[in-house]
């Protein structure tokens, strides 16, 4: 008999070896999310709290007879903690077509669910076509399409001009710029995915760390590029810089409508200083469809997408809480009506 269960220390070997079998391209999170698995094994204690207290990623095992037979990854995609990402959903490739991997799908939603988380989402390689037809099973939709760009090791920016070009405007963020990135970046995202996603503004905030710029990009995980008009107090274009555990780097472009000038300035300044920082590991840019002006910068550097993905979302209906019956107060007193007044038609002699 199969049995989901939580994932306990004792299976950390069985695990990750069952991360190997991906056949298909997986998104750059999920990719990444592969060491936050294995360092889950060490939280199982947060089984045992409600999911708003979980801090690392939340696994779940499908077994039989002690052999882990499929694997559940969630992680929260930000402080609100209403939205969760599917990160990894993987099942032996000896036990696939047996309805493992949407048991432990529909078992999430359920558990999750049921403790008010009301969004989730998942990146799925568009050449996944078994994975896209499960997801929309479970109720999942497309929202839209999200392209990775690999930068290769020995890459070069070609020699494009790009007019009067201020590569001295772009500063790292302090702290006072946090609430100005949250409103460039919900100014970006489409109204849709905006509710999807459930951004705070404290998914921005940035550290006060004063080092020498080469050292504090090496040693922060997450940290901001952006430049601003002073004249009207917005930063009109930004660039963010996670770095993963085992030295991956990940870029995401907020650039607004009005400023789609500066795209080619940031991307060119920010992939051009990653390079010349000499990181180790990949460096991989992520772009949504609705990002035009970052496309189009992305091309003019000779740039093309090395993984494509589709954004599925899924949005519970959460069961409303019973209302309290309506009781009258007695002391209220109300004023007699009168007698309804009656109309008769006047009848006359002719009649």
């Amino acid at each position: 008999m199969i049995k989901i269960v939580p994932f306990f220390p004792n299976d950390a070997a069985q695990v990750r070896a069952l991360l190997r079998y991906q056949e298909e391209p997986v998104p750059f999170d999920a990719f990444i999310s592969e060491e936050k698995v294995n360092e889950a094994k060490m939280s199982f204690w947060q089984h045992w709290v409600p999911i708003a207290f979980h801090r690392t990623s939340s696994v779940y095992l499908a077994k039989e007879d002690n052999t882990v037979l499929g694997i559940i990854a969630l992680d929260s995609l930000g402080k609100s903690n209403h939205t969760w990402q599917v990160n990894q959903l993987v099942v032996h490739p000896r036990h696939r077509g047996r309805g493992i991997a949407e048991e432990l799908l529909r078992y999430a939603l359920a558990l999750f669910g049921g403790q008010g988380i009301s969004h989730f989402l998942c990146e799925v390689s568009n050449q996944n076509s078994s994975a896209i037809s499960l997801l929309v099973s479970c109720g999942f939709r497309r929202c839209s399409r999200v392209s990775y760009y690999q930068v290769p090791i020995d890459y070069t920016p070609p020699d494009v001009s790009y007019g009067d070009a201020d590569f001295s405007a772009f500063r790292f963020a302090q702290p006072a710029d946090s609430q100005k990135i949250y409103q460039l970046h919900q100014e970006i995202i489409p109204t849709e995915e905006r509710r999807v996603f459930n951004f705070v503004p404290e998914d921005y905030r940035i550290n006060d760390v004063k080092m020498d710029k080469s050292r504090f990009k090496l040693a922060q995980n997450d940290l901001f590029w952006v430049t601003e008009e002073t004249d009207r107090q917005v930063i009109p274009c930004a660039a963010r810089v996670k770095t993963s555990k085992n030295g991956d780097h990940l870029l995401e472009f907020y650039v607004n409508a009005g400023w789609s000038h500066l795209a080619c300035d940031l991307v060119n300044f920010v992939v051009g200083t990653t390079i010349k920082a000499q990181m180790q590991g990949m460096v991989v840019i992520k772009v949504f469809d609705f990002q035009d002006n970052v496309i189009t910068a992305l091309k003019e550097l000779g740039l093309e997408p090395s993984t494509t993905c589709y954004l599925m979302a899924k949005e519970q209906w959460l069961r409303a809480k019973k209302k309290k019956r309506l009781r009258l107060d007695p002391t209220v007193t109300l004023p007699s009506m009168g007698k309804p007044a009656i109309n008769i038609p006047y009848i006359t002699e002719s009649n």
